[in-house]
């Protein structure tokens, strides 16, 4: 199963929002984001459950980590 994931473009931010958001009791992890959903290879992607894709943009966005899109996983496809 494909998790959602919200794309970031630099990876120290991408790591510092998955610190952010298990800190908030979010299971997230950090992978580069894949080049069928981003052809420059350049931005990292938190992985998030599907649940918790909301409040983790919500999260995120407040603590002023930029998220430059979303994927919603195998039903985006």
């Amino acid at each position: 199963m494909e998790l959602p994931m919200l794309i970031i473009y630099s990876i120290t931010h991408a790591f510092q929002g998955r610190d952010l958001l298990r800190q908030m009791g979010i299971r997230a992890y950090v992978k580069r984001t894949p080049r069928t959903i981003d052809p420059s290879g350049c931005s990292y992607s938190i992985e998030v459950y599907p649940e918790d894709i909301d409040r983790a943009e919500q999260i995120l966005r407040s603590a002023k980590i930029r998220v430059t899109g979303r994927h919603m996983g195998e039903s985006d496809t």
